[in-house]
Parts: structure tokens; C-alpha cells; sequence
């Protein structure tokens, strides 16, 4: 149970990154990567 913990934090980091680089790429004036890290 332990190791699944960390497991799901990472795959929850990616989903973000990603979604994070695609948006900042569309939206590169946008302040979405303050918003992403407030968050």
C-alpha cells in the first residue's frame, strides 16, 4: 500500500506536466503555469 501511494502521486504529476506543456505552448501569454503550481 506504501509503494502505491507514490506510484499514484507520480502518474497524478504527469497527467499535469503534460496537460501543463500543451496548454503553456497554446497559451504561452496565459499565467497557466503560476496557476498550475498555486494549485
Amino acid at each position: 500500500m506504501e509503494s502505491e501511494s507514490p506510484h499514484i502521486d507520480q502518474n497524478k504529476n504527469e497527467v499535469p506536466v503534460t496537460v501543463l506543456l500543451k496548454r503553456s505552448k497554446e497559451n504561452y501569454n496565459k499565467p497557466t503555469l503560476q496557476v498550475l503550481f498555486s494549485s
